[in-house]
């Protein structure tokens, strides 16, 4: 585990595999089990795109 100077960067992905910017683990993966997560993750993407994040209703 890293020891984080700045709180806000607590689980944020520091290797760059994680195509969300948020740590998912993929840095303990083979380069080909890598591959295969990422494929998985852009199929998944293109057949569920994210949803927009609601807008806070202003009273």
């Amino acid at each position: 585990m890293r020891v984080q100077s700045n709180p806000n960067d607590i689980g944020v992905c520091g290797c760059g595999r994680s195509p969300s910017g948020k740590c998912n683990g993929w840095h303990g993966l083979t380069e080909e089990a890598y591959a295969m997560e990422l494929e998985l993750w852009q199929s998944d993407e293109a057949n569920f795109p994210s949803m927009p994040e609601e807008t806070p209703k202003q009273a």
